[in-house]
């Protein structure tokens, strides 16, 4: 039931009754009001906003991200925020799912509207181009789509080769924990697991074109710029899970085929660097990458690019943590 509704010519609120301590519709463990607010944006969209006010309200505000990707309203977030007492929004945003730029948001704010926060939580990864352009260029180091190519490797050899990583660097770190510390430190031969080596068992070793396709993989990302182009991404971490790169494929009626899963890629590019309906990102290439990072569409790419420059937020005396 509907408390009260409070209507404004650019957003509709909805005010929730008191939920009290312990409810589970989400779980909260503090008595908060919840309002709803429709926020139009402009002509064709709005923008759908969640509030939870603490009734022990401390004067504080606090606005949630998404999380990289992500669409909706992290409830979680909203719960811990109450439960301190602060007053804590966050926004739908139009779809679901989430990825691993969370933060670029809250950087985005440091650049550009300097006193609206004095404290950001995030983290600085935020280079969100060259972030999701290395995971289709990634997929193409590894030979997609042709799965059938001398150099392409399956998900079988991609276990043993990154096994065969930890075994031979994780006791560097001093103990052995099944993980790689500092991977910067080690220089990996990708020749060490040709089947000459006895590195790799017979049915997991490499021949020669799939020891190039594991060099090409732990290369760090260049632009186009020549053969000695601007490194823009680092290597592919050693140890790491190659999932990132290697689930584009899919089974139909016992056969398997190419079917690139991450369709960012082509998402994006489709409709915010091409505008083109058509256009596929079958033949995606860093000449693509460049393309969208010179354009810089909506300014996706402001906390990763040239003007990441936080010294004026910092000269309010704000707070960014990483």
């Amino acid at each position: 039931m509907l408390v009260a509704q409070i209507s404004h010519s650019q957003a509709l609120c909805l005010c929730a009754p008191l939920q009290r301590a312990t409810t589970q519709i989400p779980p909260v463990q503090a008595s908060v009001v919840r309002l709803s607010l429709w926020q139009r944006e402009n002509l064709v969209r709005t923008a759908l906003r969640h509030g939870w006010l603490s009734d022990n309200w401390n004067g504080r505000f606090l606005a949630t991200s998404n999380g990289g990707t992500g669409g909706y309203i992290d409830y979680t977030n909203l719960a811990h925020g109450v439960s301190l007492g602060v007053a804590t929004f966050g926004t739908k945003a139009g779809q679901y799912g989430q990825a691993d730029t969370g933060g670029r948001q809250g950087f985005e704010e440091a650049i550009l509207y300097h006193e609206d926060f004095d404290g950001i939580q995030g983290p600085m990864g935020v280079d969100w181009l060259h972030v999701v352009a290395y995971k289709d260029i990634l997929a193409r180091r590894q030979g997609w789509p042709d799965l059938e190519s001398l150099g392409y490797i399956t998900a079988a050899h991609w276990s043993a080769i990154v096994a065969a990583q930890i075994k031979l660097f994780d006791p560097h770190g001093g103990f052995t924990d099944g993980t790689i510390d500092n991977m910067s430190l080690h220089n990996l031969e990708p020749s060490m697991f040709a089947c000459s080596t006895g590195i790799l068992n017979d049915s997991t070793c490499l021949a020669a074109a799939q020891v190039n396709t594991v060099r090409k993989i732990y290369q760090p990302l260049a632009d186009s710029s020549g053969s000695s182009g601007k490194i823009v991404y680092p290597a592919f971490g050693l140890g790491a899970s190659t999932s990132v790169f290697l689930v584009n494929i899919k089974v139909i009626n016992g056969t398997t085929v190419p079917a690139m899963v991450y369709t960012l890629v082509e998402d994006h590019w489709r409709g915010a660097v091409y505008n083109s309906s058509t256009w596929k990102s079958r033949n995606f290439s860093t000449t693509d990458m460049d393309l969208a990072v010179c354009l810089h569409p909506g300014t996706i790419n402001i906390a990763g690019g040239t003007s990441h420059n936080v010294s004026t937020y910092h000269g309010y005396g704000e707070k960014l943590l990483a």
